[in-house]
């Protein structure tokens, strides 16, 4: 259903806010060579200097400064700001929420192959947030990322074949993906697998 799909993305969403918000990792203690670098146009530096301020480590927490330095990392093709960017406009932190903007960034760096990024495309293809819903398109970024090992998109995955969604319905095919996820603690694929054993499709029935 759509309010099952919308509550799927946003929670993917506060996932990684809380992943971000709970680092304790340590301050770099070169912060004001990483900032000089970052200055001079360094996008690893930027990047870097972009989650200090997006997690709070050692500096108050500034979402706007994430933003801003995630921005000028990305626009150079770093495929992890682009990532991250895209999920600060998803959210609407520390800039005006954009599904279109998001949609935007997590294209770019999805297409140089970042296994986050396509989880996040086709989470928004799926449900329609930013683009029109396309489950074909979903599934073709859930399945590259999956591929990667990334386990929400193996879930993703198997749960648009099990329902036949972009593509025909495969219960087996569903099964090995929830199973892949599954083994990972991946809990939408330990679900999904759960209920396979449970009904007997795409396996025998436990």
């Amino acid at each position: 259903s759509a309010s099952r799909l919308t509550a799927s993305c946003t929670i993917s969403g506060a996932a990684w806010s809380d992943a971000h918000a709970q680092s304790s990792a340590p301050v770099p203690p070169d912060l004001r060579s990483k900032l000089e670098s970052a200055n001079k146009g360094d996008a690893k530096s930027q990047n870097e200097l972009a989650e200090i301020y997006a997690r709070g480590r050692g500096v108050k927490k500034d979402p706007a400064q994430a933003a801003r330095w995630f921005r000028m990392a990305a626009e150079q093709d770093f495929a992890k700001a682009q990532y991250s960017l895209g999920r600060i406009y998803y959210a609407g932190n520390g800039v005006s929420r954009s599904y279109q903007e998001a949609v935007y960034w997590f294209n770019k760096a999805a297409n140089l192959g970042n296994a986050d990024a396509q989880n996040a495309l086709g989470e928004c293809y799926e449900e329609g947030s930013g683009v029109e819903q396309d489950y074909t398109a979903a599934a073709k970024w859930y399945k590259l990322a999956a591929n990667q090992g990334h386990t929400s998109a193996q879930a993703n995955f198997g749960s648009l074949v099990e329902n036949g969604l972009g593509m025909p319905k495969d219960h087996k095919t569903a099964f090995l993906f929830y199973q892949l996820s599954a083994i990972k603690g991946n809990p939408k694929g330990q679900y999904g697998l759960g209920n396979m054993y449970r009904t007997g499709q795409g396996v025998k029935a436990d």
